[in-house]
């Protein structure tokens, strides 16, 4: 059976959703889950949802038959964080960071790729936060000491504090134009990601339509 959350997705974007419609409430959640996963958040972003989930508090409308009630709830329920719990995770990043090397050179353990140069982060993205700190913890203390303090929502935002090269996320607008909006998104994600996610889209719409028939 489709669960509540999945049935708020097949049923159109968010963004032409009644803001505190239950629906909306739902893909607000995901949003919110999708970008928490992240290690690399849009602090922005995320903190700009969260302040939409909060007005409209949406843990009072979700579940359906029986909502989570409090914020707190559906933080524990949904395994999210909000601001103080982003700046947290960015605090425990710098004080597990080790330092890298002076000359930039390889450090033995999981944290980073045995051709790494220094220069480019390794692959995983949580594997590109570890990197990042490192970095950041050799390059500039002055912002490690900052981000051990819980002055930064992400380790992509320390980064870009301390003058690292981080591109922000590209943002891909829903408004109802399928057409246009699978174009942004190849654009987004290049040929190769875009092959990926479309694999991915069919699967998904495959799975689906297994749960409608089982349902």
């Amino acid at each position: 059976m489709v669960s509540e959350q999945t049935e708020a997705s097949m049923t159109g974007p968010r963004a032409m959703k009644t803001p505190g419609d239950p629906l909306w409430c739902w893909q607000t959640v995901s949003a919110l889950e999708t970008m928490w996963k992240d290690l690399d958040l849009d602090a922005v972003r995320y903190s700009q949802i969260w302040a939409e989930a909060e007005e409209h508090k949406v843990w009072e409308k979700i579940p359906y038959d029986k909502p989570y009630g409090t914020k707190e709830a559906m933080l524990e329920a949904l395994g999210l964080g909000d601001d103080a719990q982003a700046r947290l995770r960015v605090a425990e990043n710098a004080v597990a960071a080790v330092p890298l090397q002076p000359n930039g050179g390889v450090r033995r353990g999981d944290q980073y790729s045995g051709h790494n140069t220094g220069h480019q982060p390794v692959n995983g993205r949580s594997q590109n936060t570890k990197y990042l700190s490192a970095r950041i913890a050799r390059d500039r203390p002055d912002i490690w000491e900052r981000m051990k303090r819980g002055e930064f929502k992400s380790v992509a935002e320390a980064a870009r504090a301390a003058g690292i090269n981080i591109p922000k996320h590209k943002r891909v607008v829903v408004n109802g134009n399928v057409e246009k909006l699978a174009k942004s998104i190849r654009e987004a994600l290049g040929p190769e990601d875009f092959a990926r996610f479309v694999d991915c889209a069919m699967c998904l719409s495959a799975d689906a339509e297994e749960e409608r028939a089982d349902g």
